[in-house]
């Protein structure tokens, strides 16, 4: 009889120390929403266990010491790898984490100062914070927020803090566990904080132009706002303006010759922005950043189209500085008679500015980018470019009518080098000229007018096809998916970007093939073609890849319309 009470003894005690090393607290958490909720444990199953009834939880309320088991277990069996949640509640829980805890006791209704106790055979085995103290202030606190600790750590009735992430605040304005940077073991990854705030157009502007060294201005705004991104300017005389205020302005003052850099980025946000000093010197004559590069005289009725073209040499911040005027028949300048608005010009840009709109269109194949009736030109008829009111560069002679001169360009045309720079007075040896008095059309013509534009391009995709969604698995956690669309057509320049996609395969330059985009659920997914004309646009939400989801079977015949 005694050894028969000894082998049950025995085992006994051996099937406690097992469930003991089977079960761990991996969490805790005290929520944002009101009352405090929610609040709970998250337990870990290291290994099977055949009856759970054999655990249970307890609280220890504000350093009270132990109230002893106050939640047990139901007789059910559970799994290795199986996360079980016990909330105080399970509404807000649920409204919180997504989905429902699996049991619910009064006795999780802890707060964040408060101690977790983890029972089995009556005894603790693991457990959270000092019973004996109150967690207010103590680097477990975990008050509208959470703790976790990595399953390699292993339950211990003696608690270690380094074990343990501890994040209180954290939850505070959030709406789910990983907003508020808690990826526990069946929320998913954790969510990034998106950056509240987005530059805008970014000007630069000289403060004077002098021989010396002068200041410009670089002036930065932005939508949204981001108090977490504390800018700054290295070099610069001063800065003014931060990310705290909604849609602001960020203000940069740097010496002539100094490139600016605007310093502003964190985990979340990256706002960094950089660009080199513009040159603020007196704009004279023969100043070589805009030139005359063509004029034309057409065939059209009424010798129409006539135009002048303007190359931009380096890039202009303000395009307002300049203008056009014409001198007919040598009647001498007329002045400035068109200016140029406002807006800036880049280095490498050929800028149209014609009599009028339809005749230029019909005969060029795209728009002007200005129409003006000074521009009524004849091929006897000079042209003045002016800067600040100063004439900078001509074309021909103001005084002189042009008829049977060599710079006479009736019914045809004259181009410049683009790599000379702005003349007064017109120097005729940077130019070459078409057939004058004959008649030119672009294609044919026995010296054609060498345009610095052709027409506009074209998209060579010419349609997008269904988008056929394909989940990779179908598992209870995040899966990944892929977005297959074809199109038609093909297009070499044309450029595929995806938002948050894992992966993007495209080649557009082969015709009539597909795209291929690869997210994982519950992001959703998008595509942009842009680029030589293309623009199309088109996504949708997720799929959902779950076992007896609609796409547990297939996903592969579920297509989206353009």
């Amino acid at each position: 009889m005694k050894k028969i009470f000894f082998f049950l003894a025995l085992s006994f005690v051996c099937l406690t120390n097992v469930n003991g090393q089977d079960l761990m607290i991996t969490g805790v958490f005290d929520g944002p929403l009101t009352g405090g909720l929610p609040k709970g444990v998250e337990i870990y199953v290291i290994n099977d266990i055949a009856d759970l009834s054999s655990c249970g939880l307890g609280s220890a309320n504000n350093g009270g010491g132990t109230d002893g088991e106050e939640f047990t277990f139901p007789a059910v069996a559970a799994t290795a790898g199986d996360y079980i949640y016990v909330a105080s509640e399970s509404t807000e829980f649920a409204n919180y984490f997504g989905f429902a805890p699996d049991y619910t006791s009064s006795a999780m209704g802890i707060n964040g100062d408060d101690a977790v106790e983890l029972f089995c055979g009556g005894v603790v085995v693991d457990l959270y914070g000092d019973i004996n103290v109150d967690g207010n202030g103590t680097a477990w606190e975990y008050e509208d927020g959470f703790s976790s600790r990595p399953i390699a750590a292993g339950p211990s009735a003696t608690f270690n803090v380094a074990d343990w992430t501890t994040c209180a605040q954290c939850f505070d304005g959030t709406t789910s566990p990983t907003e508020g940077g808690w990826a526990c073991g069946e929320c998913g990854a954790v969510e990034p904080p998106a950056c509240g705030a987005t530059l805008g157009t970014i000007s630069v502007v000289c403060d004077a132009n002098t021989a010396g060294t002068d200041t410009y201005t670089v002036t930065i705004p932005y939508t949204g706002s981001d108090a977490t991104v504390l800018p700054t300017a290295p070099g610069s005389n001063s800065i003014t303006g931060d990310f705290s205020t909604v849609d602001g302005t960020i203000t940069l003052v740097y010496d002539e010759g100094v490139d600016w850099a605007l310093v502003a980025n964190t985990a979340d946000c990256n706002l960094d922005a950089a660009g080199l000093s513009p040159v603020c010197e007196p704009i004279v004559a023969g100043s070589c950043d805009i030139i005359i590069s063509g004029v034309f005289d057409g065939p059209l009725s009424g010798g129409q189209p006539k135009f002048v073209e303007i190359y931009i040499v380096n890039d202009i911040a303000d395009l307002s500085i300049y203008g056009l005027g014409s001198a007919n028949n040598g009647g001498g300048t007329d002045g400035e008679e068109f200016t140029f608005p406002a807006v800036a010009a880049t280095a490498g840009d050929y800028i149209y500015v014609a009599a009028n709109t339809l005749d230029f269109e019909s005969y060029m194949g795209f728009a002007p980018d200005y129409a003006d009736g000074a521009m009524g030109i004849n091929g006897d008829d000079a042209i003045e470019l002016f800067c600040n009111g100063a004439v900078i560069d001509v074309f021909g002679d103001i005084n002189v009518d042009g008829n049977g001169e060599p710079w006479e360009y009736t019914d045809s045309w004259a181009s410049r080098d683009i790599t000379s720079c702005p003349s007064n007075p017109f120097d005729l040896s940077m130019w070459s000229f078409g057939d004058a008095n004959v008649g030119p059309t672009i294609d044919d013509d026995a010296t054609p007018f060498p345009a610095g534009e052709g027409p506009p391009p074209v998209c060579g995709i010419t349609g997008l096809g269904d988008a056929v969604i394909t989940c990779s698995a179908i598992t209870a956690g995040p899966d990944q998916y892929t977005v297959t669309i074809p199109y038609t057509g093909s297009d070499a320049i044309a450029t595929v970007s995806a938002t948050g996609a894992d992966a993007v395969t495209a080649d557009l330059s082969v015709a009539n093939d597909a795209i291929v985009l690869t997210y994982t659920e519950p992001n959703a997914w998008s595509l942009t073609i842009t680029g030589n004309a293309c623009d199309y646009t088109l996504g949708a939400a997720a799929p959902t890849c779950e076992p007896g989801g609609p796409c547990d079977a297939e996903c592969g015949n579920f297509p989206f319309n353009q």
